[in-house]
């Protein structure tokens, strides 16, 4: 009885093309996602944000989101501060709840 050797499968990692030189792609984000970001940032800064002020649903929302947030990258981030610092700039007037 002979045994006949059966060679295993040879399995070699996927090739991707690698892009280089580029800015990375930009990363869109929602509203929620941008306002974990600036929250997180201005944490980060040492500034004292009065989260808990906010309504509960609020303040549930926001740390739910900030937990499946992870990196961010520089170009995102300076993307989303300065829309934040344009929204903030052009305010003229605000009332009580707006």
């Amino acid at each position: 009885m002979s045994q006949d050797i059966i060679p295993l499968a040879r399995i070699l990692p996927e090739r991707r093309a690698v892009v280089t030189g580029g800015p990375p792609p930009r990363r869109v984000l929602s509203n929620r996602q941008k306002a974990a970001v600036i929250v997180r940032y201005l944490l980060t800064e040492g500034t004292n944000l009065p989260i808990s002020s906010l309504p509960e649903h609020m303040q549930a929302a926001l740390a739910e989101q900030m937990g499946q947030m992870r990196l961010i990258d520089r170009t995102t981030l300076d993307e989303v501060v300065a829309q934040f610092l344009s929204e903030l700039e052009s305010v003229g007037l605000s009332f009580p709840g707006g």
